[in-house]
């Protein structure tokens, strides 16, 4: 049940991080996006 769990944690970060690629538009291509931004987000969540 744990694993599943995370799979679905890392679908939303996934998701999460999409969602934000299309806020900041043509500059999140360029990478200037980073993981770190999304994280107090997903500690928010779970």
């Amino acid at each position: 049940m744990e694993r599943i769990l995370t799979m679905i944690q890392v679908h939303h970060i996934k998701f999460l991080y999409e969602e934000k690629m299309q806020e900041y538009g043509p500059v999140a291509e360029k990478g200037t996006i980073h993981l770190q931004e999304l994280r107090p987000i997903v500690e928010n969540r779970y």
